[in-house]
């Protein structure tokens, strides 16, 4: 509770971001793209945001807490 992070996603969309995730943090912001790629060609961008002061836990995957 209460750290910070980067979130790391392929929405360029911050309203999308903040509806998915905006009540996970206190602040989200972006901060910038990195196209991801091979032999020259990009394959995707990915988006970064810049999350502050996480307010509660984000739920596990669907199953990671089964054995």
């Amino acid at each position: 509770m209460g750290k910070d992070g980067i979130l790391v996603t392929t929405k360029p969309a911050l309203a999308e971001v903040m509806g998915r995730y905006g009540d996970f943090f206190r602040r989200i912001e972006p901060i910038g793209m990195v196209p991801v790629g091979r032999r020259g060609r990009r394959e995707v961008t990915l988006y970064l945001y810049r999350c502050e002061g996480l307010t509660r836990p984000y739920p596990l995957p669907y199953g990671a807490d089964r054995p």
